[in-house]
């Protein structure tokens, strides 16, 4: 069990004493020992410190998920720097944004070639941000004494979530809140040292980085890479590699059984596996454990807020306790249902999930509520608990769609629509999908008669600019007007009866 007076920048001296020769990483065909992951993370501290970083800068981590990654990560962590992971598909000036919202001039990079144009733009913005190459890291002594002055309270990295203004939300957490869900995880899962995990969700999310990264490591397992987005390459390293965890969203699943035959790869060596980060049908489920044929598909509830689990279920679970419910709350943590009034509501009541525990985050860089272990947080999604304490999840009361386990603002594409001259009112609405959970329809009014198709081009060409890939929407609807309900705001109720007319 981890220690929580540690920080994530002592860990990688813990785990070299504890297992110093076991494989840690696996990526593009090159292992690295546990000894290897302290010696090069240290390498890479001493790259960051001759070139200016210290305790306490925010420092932004831009790259694809690599043994680089993880190496500038946990050397910033030994200077006790606070990492700020972003999406590498961010566009520049979501970039900048994010910048300005941390306050970070420092961005670490480990694909110079893909983000080049980025970088440039972002020169061009502002002189004073530097940019770091990971491919530096390796060629420094460990000569550097490290006094790094945090402590485990302290904000160890800085994620970025989707807000309903339409603004990233910066989530700080801390050591103690990454650290803790680690080990309750893999000691909830069963992993042990013998395990293999995939790595094939993003770094930069909740979801790699504690639930599956720190996961690994705690446990002394090997964590594999993966290289490519593709699903054929899932399998195959699920086979090649031997894979005994594989942690993914439900459309990481869905996906690769839609586009593959799994009956060509051998699956045979999965024992278990997070699916998470987006809602899930008991008959999903169902079809997903028996296609890749796991003995413990884990269900789990959480959010980037809470580190990120607060619900898991537990292996042993009935089958349909195991399929319908998101599970029982973590050690540590506690949740509760309450009414709009923050009325604790009885067992089978939906109502608001609020959590409180060493799971909460410490509270949102650009936000006024800080949050202690005492402190209760409104998750904005709607649930209810059965007597023993198992969690069904029923909606969401804030205004985001879950497209493939990534957080979309409905509101921050309304807004960046609506600064085309053409376009009078916009809502964005979450449409079902069979693969990616949700998708985003955006309705649109027009100020002024035009060719649709050409209207509907020009707009996704100027999403496409302003606008990461996955959140550019799936379905555009232009209407005459939007209809509007008797208080003149525009009438979702209606957008969603055409929505289940026109396009399901």
């Amino acid at each position: 069990m981890i220690n929580y007076n540690k920080t994530l920048g002592e860990m990688p001296y813990e785990w070299n004493e504890r297992h110093p020769d076991r494989i840690a990483i696996l990526y593009k065909n090159k292992t690295y020992t546990y000894k290897d992951l302290h010696h090069i993370s240290l390498s890479f501290a001493t790259y960051f410190a001759t070139s200016g970083v210290k305790t306490g800068d925010h420092v932004l981590i831009m790259g694809k998920n690599s043994a680089d990654w993880l190496f500038a990560f946990f050397g910033l962590q030994m200077l006790g720097a606070v990492t700020v992971p972003i999406n590498p598909s961010f566009t520049t000036s979501e970039i900048t944004q994010i910048m300005d919202i941390v306050d970070a001039t420092v961005i670490v990079t480990n694909e110079f070639r893909d983000y080049s144009e980025q970088i440039k733009n972002i020169y061009k913005i502002s002189k004073n941000y530097k940019v770091l190459y990971t491919d530096q890291g390796y060629q420094y002594s460990h000569l550097l004494s490290l006094y790094p002055n945090n402590q485990p309270d302290d904000v160890a990295c800085i994620l970025l979530t989707s807000g309903t203004t339409g603004v990233p939300k910066g989530v700080q957490l801390s050591h103690i809140n990454l650290l803790h869900n680690a080990a309750v995880m893999t000691d909830i899962a069963g992993w042990n040292d013998e395990d293999n995990f995939l790595l094939s969700v993003p770094l930069f999310h909740c979801f790699g980085l504690s639930a599956t990264t720190l996961c690994a490591f705690e446990v002394g397992a090997k964590l594999c890479i993966l290289d490519s987005t593709k699903s054929s390459s899932l399998l195959m390293s699920i086979e090649r590699d031997h894979i005994t965890v594989f942690n993914g969203v439900p459309a990481l699943y869905l996906v690769a059984m839609h586009h593959n035959d799994l009956d060509d790869y051998d699956l045979s060596s999965l024992k278990s596996g997070v699916i998470a980060g987006s809602p899930l049908t008991a008959h999903e489920y169902r079809e997903i454990k028996k296609a890749y044929g796991m003995t413990h598909l884990i269900q789990s509830y959480g959010q980037t807020e809470t580190s990120p689990a607060v619900t898991v279920v537990r292996p042993g679970e009935s089958e349909e306790l195991s399929a319908e419910s998101v599970g029982t709350t973590i050690p540590n943590c506690e949740i509760a249902i309450v009414d709009d009034d923050k009325k604790p509501l009885p067992a089978g009541r939906p109502g608001n999930i609020v959590v409180r525990g060493k799971n909460v985050m410490k509270g949102y860089i650009n936000g006024k509520n800080t949050y202690t272990e005492k402190d209760w947080l409104c998750t904005g999604d709607i649930g209810r608990l059965d007597n023993e304490g198992h969690l069904f999840i029923s909606g969401r009361t804030k205004d985001i769609i879950i497209r493939g386990g990534e957080n979309i603002s409905a509101i921050e594409i309304e807004n960046v629509v609506k600064q085309m001259d053409i376009v009078d009112q916009a809502r964005a609405l979450a449409q079902k999908d069979a693969v990616m959970g949700e998708e985003v329809c955006l309705h649109l009014s027009l100020t002024r008669p035009v060719n649709l198709e050409d209207a509907e081009k020009e707009i996704r060409r100027y999403l496409g600019e302003k606008l990461v890939k996955y959140k550019i929407p799936k379905y555009i609807v232009i209407h005459d007007a939007l209809p509007t309900n008797g208080t003149g705001k525009i009438d979702d109720k209606a957008l969603l009866q055409y929505m289940k007319a026109h396009l399901s």
